[in-house]
């Protein structure tokens, strides 16, 4: 895997970080160049787990992961006798990298909910979307590289995605500061869990978006009880773990409603194939977030509005 690698497309939802510029209306101008003011770089921070991220006004953002090695194998170099071998080792650490921006994407959403109750589109990112940056031969320069082009300093057709909102550099921060506690909270496969349940959501694909926010649920109740220092049996019911929790009073008896009626038709989706509605889905969304609460206290979302097909 590379130390370095950046995302694009992606962010472009999320709308301009920090000020707008004043020339945003080129945004449609395609094959246009592109502005300097554009490329500001208006974050450029290390954060405690080792990653440093920098992000241009235009939603160009770079992250290093060089001081985060996690998903990276601790290995015997004479075990890489083949490419294959190597790609092996690297499959996780990739995972890893794929996990923690889904995860801050989804975070400066709630971050623009928490600051300004914004609600910007969560995209998801998957390795083709990932930049890479190749050094020249003489090591000096490079140039970034995704989807097996060169990403030159011109406005292209996803810029036509844009939120032409900007979102703040407080909210940004913010985000940042709650990425860290993610990964300190070891809460990294939760949050790109609600990271795909946002994308689900965002094209009405409430199957999908259920099961994955349902397992957040799950997860998250079953860290309740390890908090709680509760001897559960890994294979319990969620609706016993629920019982438990509530009577000893980790799980209020409001939540504990909720999640069961959920429940149910999260079973009638895996069992009798039966399709969630919508507001179950988005119900799920905020208990989700209602649990995910324990790792940042601060977190909201919102699910996106529904499209009218006629």
């Amino acid at each position: 895997m590379t130390d370095e690698f950046a995302i694009y497309e992606q962010m472009l939802p999320m709308g301009w970080f920090g000020d707008r510029p004043d020339d945003h209306r080129l945004a449609r101008q395609f094959g246009a160049t592109m502005p300097d003011s554009w490329q500001h770089i208006v974050v450029d921070r290390q954060l405690g787990c080792g990653v440093t991220v920098t992000m241009e006004r235009r939603g160009f953002t770079v992250y290093n992961v060089r001081g985060w090695p996690a998903g990276m194998p601790s290995y015997d170099p004479g075990w890489y006798r083949t490419a294959g071998r190597a790609a092996e080792a690297e499959l996780p650490a990739l995972v890893q990298r794929l996990r923690l921006v889904n995860t801050h994407l989804s975070l400066l959403h709630c971050a623009a909910m928490f600051h300004d109750n914004e609600s910007p589109s969560v995209l998801r990112v998957r390795a083709s979307d990932l930049y890479r940056y190749e050094r020249s031969d003489d090591g000096v320069d490079g140039m970034w590289f995704g989807r097996g082009q060169a990403q030159r300093p011109a406005i292209g057709p996803a810029e036509a995605i844009r939120d032409n909102s900007p979102l703040g550099l407080a909210a940004v921060e913010t985000s940042l500061d709650w990425l860290d506690a993610v990964v300190a909270n070891d809460a990294l496969v939760d949050f790109d869990r609600l990271n795909q349940g946002q994308d689900a959501l965002g094209t009405h694909d409430f199957s999908t978006a259920l099961g994955v926010l349902w397992q957040i649920c799950e997860s998250r109740l079953h860290k309740l009880a390890v908090q709680g220092q509760l001897r559960v049996d890994p294979r319990i019911k969620v609706s016993d773990l629920c019982k438990l929790l509530k009577r000893h009073q980790f799980l209020a008896t409001d939540l504990k409603r909720r999640l069961d009626v959920v429940r149910e038709e999260r079973n009638g989706l895996i069992h009798r194939g039966v399709e969630p509605s919508a507001q179950t889905a988005e119900e799920c969304l905020d208990l989700a977030t209602e649990l995910l609460k324990s790792v940042v206290p601060n977190l909201a979302t919102r699910a996106p509005r529904r499209l009218f097909l006629l």
